[in-house]
């Protein structure tokens, strides 16, 4: 866009005069895109290039600028109009400046490398409460045959998935909105607005579920946080309490959280540390005598599966998904990469890599280190709330296998699970307003175009004002068992998504579809569809059938509207080829 846009007598689209002490960054911009220059009237005029990004406002506003002008200066309806040239030709170069601008500002912005943009902040949002307070769980029912089968289907369709996504940020920029972007501009505005707002729930529910594992710590750390209302009503008021303080500091700014990233990286790796420790070092003095330590006997007593309490496999799949759920967040950071095309294939392939070896290995070591009835209920027994069987939380007994595995000691570990938890339902709390910020911006779903405005940060903070809304909201759900499957549908739904419209783009051969990855076949994108689908209906079925009812209804209210975007699609390539 230019600055400084002011009326002229003839009306052309209106330029700026030239300005002295220009800054370092608009010298640049000068010397890539020169100044356009002009006579008008006897006075010279010079336009130059903004140094700040057109919003959506901006392309609005010309576009009224451009009807006005026509009007005013009397273009021609039909024939040839030099009227009407002009005023085109003028836009026209103005899109192609801001197209070129934009480039060059997503080159400048990326500074991180593959490690520090994507496999640690991939790895930190896999490796949440979960990990802690679930994988006993897991063992103790499944048995570790079955979790070790639970882990490699949940690690196909991560591995499948990010084959689509690497196929997809080989084949051209991944833009705001990251994972959004590359679904809405595969499978049109229609269904990808509508699995955008899934893969948005998804990030939203895995906060909540983050905040629920802590407070289930804190609880149990210090009953008298219950403050006498009992577990289920301090769980709901503790998640109320910390998700909005984390939302604050989200809200407080970027620098403040980017600076605490390493910070929680090394709680995270030190809290997984005491763990692989108190299980190798296990039984230490004075624990239950169900732990056995590391016994080939004990893990072969414990390879079949022992479902009781009400507890399935779909349950048990439900509590362990979401350690996969972190995938994408590569996608989502792809501006601030120095070379995204190379560092988000391979980032996230190594950090899937690294978390199967890791989720495997504590599968055995878990199944080798005491009895099932351990595993399933602690060292005393579990408690009912409500219809589900719980296995922690407000002095729930199986956190007691914590206490008694982790080593040296078990109050730093419980608090490494605390500020692990914590830091990961902050990751979402950033990534999950900028999701929703770009589908608002996109304008693909009319009523969320509230949530499209920046501050003068260039923050959305009415987008986190609204997911904090919801995530408050979910939070009185008070359990992070009944959390657990509905995030884990919202997600498979987004990577269904992304595989299918990958497959859509390979089997059809797109002219548009060109990438570099050369390691993607299209039967690669369908087989991670099918195992996506697969895996949700085997979760909850009829909270998938929920899932394709929203997806159904947010298509139809999208065309209801009428929505009109300025790209295409891959399904639309193939109705014009069936046209």
């Amino acid at each position: 866009k230019s600055r400084g846009m002011g009326k002229t007598k003839k009306g052309p689209l209106p330029p700026v005069e030239a300005k002295p002490g220009l800054t370092q960054t608009e010298d640049i911009l000068n010397s890539i895109l020169p100044p356009r220059e002009w006579t008008e009237d006897g006075q010279l005029w010079v336009q130059y290039v903004s140094s700040t990004p057109a919003t959506r406002l901006d392309v609005i506003t010309l576009q009224e600028r451009l009807d006005q002008q026509l009007q005013q200066r009397q273009a021609r309806e039909t024939g040839i109009c030099p009227v009407r040239e002009e005023l085109y030709a003028q836009c026209f170069d103005e899109l192609i400046r801001q197209e070129r601008e934009d480039m060059g500002g997503a080159a400048a912005d990326g500074t991180l490398g593959t490690i520090s943009g994507v496999v640690v902040p991939t790895c930190e949002n896999m490796w949440g409460v979960l990990i802690f307070l679930r994988f006993f769980f897991v063992v103790g029912y499944a048995g570790v045959g079955q979790a070790l089968i639970i882990v490699f289907i949940s690690f196909l369709s991560a591995f499948f998935t990010t084959m689509s996504l690497a196929a997809m940020a080989t084949n051209g920029p991944v833009e705001a909105g990251g994972a959004y972007y590359i679904i809405s501009r595969a499978l049109g505005h229609k269904l990808g607005g509508a699995v955008g707002c899934m893969y948005y729930l998804g990030l939203s529910l895995l906060a909540v579920l983050e905040v629920l594992g802590a407070v289930e710590v804190m609880l149990y750390v210090e009953p008298a946080l219950e403050m006498g209302i009992g577990p289920e009503g301090a769980i709901r008021i503790w998640a109320i309490f910390l998700t909005s303080g984390i939302s604050l500091m989200v809200w407080g700014g970027m620098k403040l959280v980017s600076q605490l990233g390493l910070f929680f990286a090394a709680v995270v790796g030190l809290t997984l540390a005491s763990y692989y420790a108190g299980l190798a070092a296990a039984p230490l003095p004075g624990v239950s005598p169900s732990v056995t330590g590391l016994s080939a006997k004990t893990l072969n007593d414990n390879w079949g599966p022992g479902y009781s309490d009400g507890v399935t496999f779909s349950d048990v799949v439900s509590v362990f998904f979401p350690c996969f759920t972190g995938i994408l967040s590569g996608a989502n950071r792809a501006k601030a990469l120095k070379e995204p095309e190379k560092s988000i294939p391979h980032g996230t392939l190594a950090a899937i890599t690294i978390s199967l070896i890791m989720y495997t290995s504590y599968m055995i070591l878990w199944g080798a280190v005491a009895d099932r009835e351990y595993l399933k209920h602690g060292p005393g027994h579990g408690y009912a709330y409500g219809t589900r069987h719980l296995l922690a939380g407000g002095g729930g007994e199986s956190l007691s296998v914590v206490t008694e595995i982790a080593w040296p000691m078990a109050l730093p570990t419980q608090i490494g699970i605390i500020i692990a938890s914590l830091s990961q339902a902050l990751q979402c709390l950033i990534s999950a307003p900028r999701v929703l910020n770009a589908i608002a911006a996109d304008g693909t779903v009319p009523f969320l175009v509230c949530a499209a405005p920046l501050n003068a940060a260039g923050e959305p903070a009415f987008a986190l004002f609204m997911t904090t809304g919801l995530c408050l909201c979910a939070c009185m759900i008070g359990s992070l068992d009944m959390v657990a499957p509905l995030l884990s549908i919202c997600f498979l739904t987004a990577y269904a998504a992304l595989n299918f419209s990958t497959f859509v783009l390979g089997l059809t051969r797109a002219p548009s579809w060109r990438p570099t990855w050369k390691y993607f076949h299209w039967s690669l994108g369908l087989a991670g569809f099918l195992v996506c689908t697969s895996l949700a209906f085997i979760i909850r079925w009829y909270f998938s059938l929920v899932a394709v009812a929203l997806l159904g209804a947010l298509v139809a209210y999208i065309e209801s509207r009428q929505v009109q975007v300025d790209w295409g699609s891959a399904l639309g390539g193939i109705r014009l080829d069936l046209a």
